[in-house]
C-alpha cells in the first residue's frame, strides 16, 4: 500500500501544471522573437501610416539617415529592435493590433500545439470563415453549434438585405412619408458606413501591394550584392 501511494504521489508531482490563458488584452512576449520575424510581424499587421506613426511616437532614428526616407521594411526593423531592447513597448503593438480587429481572437481558449498549427492555418486561408463555420456547426455541442446562427445572420443580412414580408407574417403596410424618410436616413447611414469599410479596404490592399514591392525590391537588393559577393570572392581566388 505504501508503494502505491509513493508512486501515486511522484505521480502527482510529476503532472505538468495546468496551462494558463493569455492575456486577454493580447499582450504577447514579442521581444522573444527574433529581429527579422518580429519586423516582418509588424510589417504584415501595420498599416505603413501606423508603424510609421508609432515610430515618431517612440522617437526612434537611425543615426545619418532622416526617418521619413526610410522604407516601410525599414521602420518595421527599426521598431522590432527597440521592443527587443525595452520589451514593455510591445504593448502598444497589441494596442494597435486591438484597435484594429476589436480584440485578439480565442482569448479564453488554451492552445496545444496542434490547435495552434491548425489556427495558424485557418488564418493563413482566404477561405477562413468557411472553414471556420464549418468546424463550429460540425462540432456535436449543440452549445457550440448555436454560435454560428448570429454569424449566418448577418451573412443574410450582408449577401440577401432584409428578409421579405411572406408565409405566416402579415403585410407590411406601405411606408408612410415618416417611414420612408427613416429609411432613407438608415440606408444613407449604412451607405456611409459600407464606403468606410470600403476605403479602410483599399488602403489595407495598396498597402500590401506596396509592401509586395518592397519585398520585391529588397530581394533583388540582396541577390545583387550576393552576386557581387561571388564574383569578389573569384576575383581573389584567381589572384591569389
Amino acid at each position: 500500500m505504501k508503494g502505491k501511494k509513493a508512486r501515486a504521489g511522484g505521480a502527482a508531482r510529476g503532472a505538468p501544471a495546468p496551462a494558463a490563458l493569455p492575456d486577454p488584452g493580447g499582450a504577447a512576449p514579442f521581444h522573444l522573437l527574433g529581429r527579422d520575424e518580429l519586423s516582418v510581424l509588424l510589417y504584415v499587421a501595420l498599416l505603413p501610416e501606423e508603424a510609421r506613426a508609432l515610430a515618431k511616437e517612440l522617437r526612434l532614428s537611425v543615426p545619418g539617415f532622416r526617418t521619413e526616407g526610410l522604407s516601410d521594411v525599414e521602420i518595421c526593423d527599426l521598431l522590432a529592435d527597440e521592443i527587443r531592447a525595452a520589451p514593455a513597448t510591445g504593448a502598444k503593438i497589441a494596442g494597435k493590433l486591438a484597435a484594429a480587429f476589436g480584440g485578439m481572437p480565442l482569448p479564453f481558449t488554451i492552445l496545444d500545439p496542434d490547435d495552434a498549427e491548425d489556427l495558424l492555418a485557418l488564418g493563413s486561408s482566404e477561405h477562413g470563415l468557411t472553414l471556420a463555420l464549418w468546424r463550429v456547426l460540425a462540432d456535436p455541442s449543440p452549445d457550440a453549434r448555436k454560435t454560428a446562427q448570429p454569424v449566418l445572420a448577418q451573412l443574410v443580412k450582408d449577401y440577401y438585405g432584409p428578409a421579405p414580408g411572406g408565409g405566416g407574417s402579415p403585410r407590411p403596410k406601405p411606408a408612410g412619408k415618416d417611414d420612408q424618410a427613416a429609411r432613407v436616413a438608415s440606408l444613407e447611414g449604412r451607405l456611409a458606413e459600407t464606403a468606410r469599410a470600403l476605403e479602410e479596404t483599399r488602403d489595407r490592399v495598396e498597402s500590401a501591394r506596396r509592401k509586395g514591392e518592397e519585398q520585391r525590391e529588397k530581394l533583388q537588393g540582396w541577390l545583387r550584392e550576393a552576386r557581387a559577393r561571388e564574383a569578389q570572392a573569384v576575383d581573389e581566388a584567381a589572384r591569389a
